[in-house]
């Protein structure tokens, strides 16, 4: 009874939909913020930057190698502002990488006996969807920065919480902090109507060269129905990150089959445990 409950309240909501589509009415858009918001948003930031390590230092990253265990192994490797090598190998498919160079606007695909497909992208598509990976893990860089919307309040339990609300190429995202930390817990991801999509939440923080950086992240997302509403995060992973590494000259130009995590370094990069 209760999943016919829910089917048709989805059929219904669908029908408000196409109804809104055919009569010319759009959906709610977000409330444009007044000047004082802000302004208050702005403070907010600031204090969150100078908690992270400082303008300064996070302007000065030209790329970040970020390394996480789930489901496999992955590796990436963000040259920014549009660039990205991301290696993986999976219990399920094995080893692959893919590679984006914006130079070219040439993505590829590759597996241990070398590329399995190359196609032309538009040459924003590093802008667009790696400004994602830089804001949400460094707040900002030189080439990209949120726009600043509002702060909120909530509660979480006995914790006060605060929301710094922005758009990122012209999708909400929040991040969430405690007033006294100031290092941000939770990104919240939002679709056009408003409902979260995807989550990242950040745990046991330390300082890698000046840079206050997560040891652990859980994520999660719901892109099954747009009537669902976000499903739960799954169980923190550990991370690691370097910053301005020394890679090969030649990675983007002259994309190398998946050898393994490391296929990226130039033999003057110096790893931890070296």
């Amino acid at each position: 009874m209760k999943k016919l409950y829910q089917y048709k309240i989805g059929q219904l909501l669908g029908s408000l939909i196409v109804l809104c589509c055919l009569s010319g009415m759009v959906l709610p858009q977000e409330k444009t913020p007044t000047a004082d918001e802000k302004r208050d948003a702005e403070k907010a930031w600031e204090f969150l930057i100078k908690a992270k390590g400082g303008r300064e230092k996070l302007h000065s990253i030209t790329n970040m190698l970020y390394s996480r265990s789930d489901d496999g192994n992955r590796t990436q490797l963000y040259v920014f502002p549009d660039s990205k090598w991301d290696y993986g190998d999976f219990e399920e498919t094995g080893r692959r990488l893919e590679i984006f160079d914006a130079k070219t606007a040439t993505s590829y695909r590759l597996d241990l006996f070398g590329i399995t497909s190359q196609y032309k992208t538009d040459p924003q598509y590093g802008n667009d969807v790696f400004v994602f990976d830089q804001v949400d893990l460094l707040l900002e860089t030189k080439w990209f920065k949120p726009e600043l919307l509002r702060v909120t309040q909530e509660k979480d339990g006995r914790r006060q919480l605060n929301v710094i609300e922005t758009l990122v190429a012209k999708r909400r995202v929040d991040f969430v902090f405690e007033p006294k930390e100031l290092l941000v817990l939770e990104t919240r991801w939002h679709d056009d109507d408003g409902s979260v999509s995807y989550k990242e939440r950040f745990f046991d923080y330390m300082e890698i060269d000046g840079i206050q950086m997560p040891q652990k992240i859980s994520d999660g997302l719901s892109y099954i129905s747009r009537f669902d509403k976000f499903k739960g995060l799954k169980h923190p992973v550990e991370t690691k990150f370097l910053f301005n590494v020394n890679y090969l000259p030649d990675l983007f130009s002259n994309p190398q089959p998946a050898y393994g995590p490391d296929a990226w370094r130039h033999r003057s990069q110096h790893m931890p445990g070296d």
